[in-house]
């Protein structure tokens, strides 16, 4: 596991992960995982593609998008929305937005 906490990285817990995958078993399964960045940029780091894919390693744990916020200290700068591509083995984006003032 990644040696990060919720003070510096995105700390998904084991509450997190019984919810997400119990969602799926519902008529309203969880569609997108998404995060922020503090940096101010939204891209998929290696770091992002370790942690969604550590249950199998080479393909998503979950089959779900994900959805990066690049943030600074005062307003969200852009997002940009990642899926699962089979042909590439890897998380390809989608879609990008920029942000504004929150």
């Amino acid at each position: 596991m990644v040696d990060r906490g919720a003070e510096t990285a995105y700390e998904f817990t084991a509450q997190d992960a019984l919810d997400l995958d119990r969602s799926f078993d519902t008529d309203t399964p969880a569609v997108v995982i998404y995060h922020s960045h503090p940096n101010g940029r939204a891209y998929f780091s290696a770091t992002d593609r370790k942690i969604a894919t550590l249950m199998w390693g080479d393909r998503p744990t979950y089959s779900v998008q994900q959805l990066v916020v690049g943030i600074d200290a005062s307003r969200v700068v852009e997002a940009a929305l990642f899926a699962w591509s089979w042909e590439a083995s890897d998380f390809i984006e989608v879609s990008r937005l920029q942000g504004d003032a929150v």
